[in-house]
């Protein structure tokens, strides 16, 4: 099979490409000029464009394609403005190439985010069906990427929304393990449960997408790991990992709210895409991210391949070896 990668320079998209090339597939990528391809697969095939809406530059990735996995994008920036320009335009830009193109793609998987959807309450999992109310403007931007979808009803289209990502070469949640690694585990009080997905476990279920194309249409899939979790669970669990105690620090849920103030005026006067910005503080505050999973075990036979704490642990040592954390 011949897929098109968007995003492949990325967390997700390098373990993809890789697990993609591993099983014999061809792997096209669309890149920057300046992307890093170290994490690359060497057989991997590059497209280069400056921007997700070089039409150019996605009719050479889409000439002769079985299949496009799309992940590029923004997840955060200081302005909604360019999250929605990247997110939704990106994935505009690329089904009118995918629908002007010759090649008959089997499959066109959008990667979307929990965030599309919003939280869930704490006791009910959000559901694929469930109406979408996103809180934050990452959120709304990818919902309107998702919603792209539907001025095309001839292409073959899934979408796949999967929660919080973790795993070797993370950058985000990264910061927490760094954080436990040096004694201290912040604890939101009360705790939010949420759902959690290894990259490895993403990686398999957007494999198994890809293994079962579809007519033309749409579906939705929620992927994640097994369990309800905490970020007290997650921390314990990287302490173990790394064979440490750390402090216990509770923030009251209502500081995040007065933390965000200061942050949002911090990054329009600096124009930084903050990590720790008042959207995410807003995304943090919620009481529970929990998603069901239920669809894509029944329909594509889903199943983690890796336990959270076997994954966790597993992501703690790359930490390590890599000399990310001393």
């Amino acid at each position: 099979m011949r897929v098109a990668v968007t995003g492949a320079s990325g967390f997700i998209g390098s373990h993809l490409a890789v697990a993609l090339a591993a099983r014999g597939h061809t792997v096209r990528c669309l890149l920057r000029p300046t992307s890093n391809r170290a994490a690359l697969p060497a057989e991997a095939e590059p497209v280069l464009a400056e921007h997700l809406a070089d039409r150019a530059a996605l009719q050479r990735l889409l000439r002769g394609a079985d299949a496009v996995v799309h992940l590029a994008g923004l997840t955060r920036s200081w302005t909604a403005h360019a999250l929605h320009e990247v997110n939704r335009g990106g994935t505009a830009a690329l089904c009118a190439a995918a629908a002007r193109s010759a090649t008959a793609l089997q499959q066109i998987i959008v990667v979307s985010s929990q965030a599309a959807v919003g939280p869930s309450s704490r006791r009910r999992p959000r559901g694929e069906d469930d109406p979408p109310a996103p809180v934050t403007a990452y959120g709304r931007s990818k919902l309107a990427a998702e919603r792209v979808r539907l001025r095309y009803p001839e292409l073959p289209v899934t979408v796949v929304r999967p929660p919080a990502v973790y795993g070797p070469g993370d950058r985000d949640i990264f910061a927490y393990f760094r954080m436990v690694r040096a004694g201290l585990r912040p604890e939101l009080v009360p705790a939010s449960r949420l759902s959690m997905v290894y990259v490895g476990n993403l990686v398999d279920a957007l494999l198994l997408a890809l293994d079962r194309p579809q007519p033309a249409g749409e579906r939705v899939y929620h992927v994640a790991d097994d369990g309800v979790l905490t970020m007290s669970m997650v921390a314990r669990w990287i302490a173990d990992a790394y064979g440490r105690r750390a402090l216990r620090v509770p923030v009251p849920r209502a500081a995040l709210a007065v933390a965000g103030l200061p942050l949002a005026a911090a990054g329009r006067l600096l124009r930084r895409d903050l990590l720790l910005s008042r959207d995410k503080l807003r995304e943090i505050a919620q009481p529970a991210w929990l998603l069901a999973t239920t669809r894509i075990a029944a329909q594509l036979g889903y199943r983690p391949r890796l336990a959270t704490r076997d994954a966790i642990s597993l992501t703690a040592q790359w930490y390590l070896d890599h000399r990310w954390l001393p």
